[in-house]
């Protein structure tokens, strides 16, 4: 049988991301998947664990959606 090579995405550790959104103010969804090297649609996978534990904060304007780090 032949099998599919299947690529990985480089996820980072949390600490990394929050400290990329802590240096700044607001970014957006493709700016961390652009930073990251990761799709846009993962991005927020990403992000969810940061949401639940109320270390970030999403705030959608128009289609953007931008993240920031609650303080």
């Amino acid at each position: 049988k032949h099998f599919e090579k299947v690529k990985k995405m480089p996820i980072t550790s949390e600490k990394e991301l929050l400290e990329f959104l802590s240096d700044n103010t607001l970014v957006n969804f493709s700016k961390i998947a652009k930073r990251f090297k990761i799709k846009n649609k993962v991005v927020p996978d990403v992000l969810n664990s940061l949401l639940r534990r109320k270390l970030i904060s999403i705030k959608q304007v128009g289609s953007n959606k931008f993240v920031r780090v609650r303080r």
